[in-house]
């Protein structure tokens, strides 16, 4: 059976209430908000999957965001539950295939690949974030 550990403890003091942050400098430490199964989902992973939610959404109130935050350590859990599950039966998505929903997902918006890319980076964003979670 699938060992899950939340670490709210963590995740609630890893959270500022604010809605948008830089991202973090490569040599700040991040906090372990959740363990799956030996790996760890980290605030910085939370705070990109926030980010992304909140630019899909718009504007939203900044007492939303504590329900934002809690949705995204449920949501990267039940993915890294399904990539360890995916990856114990050699089940890949090649690259190719995650450029082709990112270009979707693009043109669905107008925009180019590289447009995606900095609209998303203009949110505070990476690109792998997205890829992550495609």
């Amino acid at each position: 059976m699938r060992n899950v550990l939340i670490l709210l403890a963590a995740a609630l003091a890893a959270f500022p209430a604010t809605a948008r942050q830089d991202p973090p400098q490569a040599d700040m430490a991040e906090a372990v908000v959740a363990i799956v199964n030996d790996q760890a989902i980290t605030s910085f992973d939370v705070r990109q999957r926030v980010q992304l939610m909140l630019i899909s959404r718009g504007q939203v109130p900044e007492q939303v965001l504590p329900q934002f935050q809690a949705q995204a350590i449920r949501d990267l859990i039940d993915e890294k539950v399904k990539l360890q599950e995916a990856a114990e039966f050699n089940l890949t998505i090649s690259d190719r295939e995650l450029d082709q929903e990112i270009a979707q997902i693009a043109a669905g918006s107008g925009l180019t690949i590289d447009q995606l890319a900095g609209a998303l980076a203009q949110g505070g964003v990476s690109i792998d974030a997205l890829r992550e979670q495609l």
